[in-house]
């Protein structure tokens, strides 16, 4: 099983992806079943402050940390970011976490 979450900017697209053997094949609606089970139970559990607050702390460490980029490289991945966002936010806004939902 796989999971992840593309971000397309103006919204984002969840994706999972279940490899099975053919006996799992032959249980496809409980597989189904125990997938969208579990899918309501992540989104009926209040996220952890603490989870969001080690994930902004790794995400500044890596910032500050991150290795140095060729000039082309830099300035090809800064132009696409000012598509998204506002020039004095072009460098760190795509490793910053937004603020959760309410």
């Amino acid at each position: 099983i796989s999971a992840g979450v593309d971000d397309f900017g103006s919204f984002s697209h969840f994706e999972v992806g279940i490899n099975l053997t053919k006996e799992g094949f032959e249980h496809i609606q409980e597989v189904g079943e125990l997938v969208f089970t579990y899918l309501r139970l992540v989104r009926a559990t209040p996220v952890q402050t603490w989870v969001l607050d080690e994930m902004k702390t790794l995400r500044e460490v890596r910032f500050r940390f991150a290795d140095d980029r060729q000039p082309y490289d830099l300035v090809n991945a800064l132009a696409r970011n000012l598509q998204s966002y506002p020039p004095a936010q072009v460098l760190a806004a795509p490793v910053k976490l937004p603020a959760p939902d309410p």
